[in-house]
């Protein structure tokens, strides 16, 4: 229920209301027991505002326990790698290991995030098809008084972005090769 104090603010009461007998067994009056859930319905929308925002963020994010193992993966993952939470939640991040980094890599990595510290980079991982993607990733450390219990990885997804960049160069060594061979052709004429 949501009641209003003398002052006019709001607040939130789990009510319970029992019957009071009399000895015939009829119905004087009745108790009611109020407990003030203000707080703990403030933090469950607070909650809700940030699930949503985590849902709604457009980069692909997950959250893991300290030991890696996934216990959360947004819409936007999924999208990116084909796996459903169902498939994602229990395994670790390395269902998207592509083989293309080696074990240093990740030991920097883990080394990284254990330590308490964010890790930054570009990951090429695989999809659950097989395809590779290539991602600019951020993994923070999920803290607890100081002790390190998860962790949440933020993933753009920038494959489109690097072939993009692959394309643009080839066609500056194609500009740059005519460039010369024009400058080849003008430069003979004129000596």
């Amino acid at each position: 229920i949501v009641n209003r104090t003398k002052h006019g603010d709001r607040y939130v009461v789990e009510q319970t209301i029992a019957p009071v007998e009399n000895d015939d067994g009829e119905i004087v009056n009745f108790v009611a027991v109020n407990i003030d859930i203000t707080q703990r319905k403030e933090r469950e929308r607070e909650l809700e505002r940030f699930r949503n925002a985590v849902e709604h963020a457009g980069h692909g994010i997950f959250i893991t326990d300290v030991d890696g193992t996934i216990e959360y993966v947004n819409r936007a993952l999924e999208e990116t790698t084909g796996y459903t939470p169902a498939e994602a939640v229990g395994q670790t991040p390395a269902i998207l290991n592509s083989g293309a980094h080696d074990e240093s890599f990740y030991d920097e990595l883990w080394e990284t995030i254990l330590n308490g510290e964010i890790w930054q980079g570009e990951v090429i991982n695989e999809r659950k098809d097989g395809s590779r993607y290539v991602v600019d990733q951020t993994i923070a450390p999920i803290t607890d008084d100081g002790t390190v219990v998860g962790f949440v990885a933020i993933n753009l997804d920038v494959t489109q972005l690097k072939t993009y960049r692959r394309e643009l160069e080839v066609q500056n060594e194609r500009l740059k090769q005519y460039g010369q061979t024009v400058a080849h052709d003008l430069r003979n004429p004129l000596n």
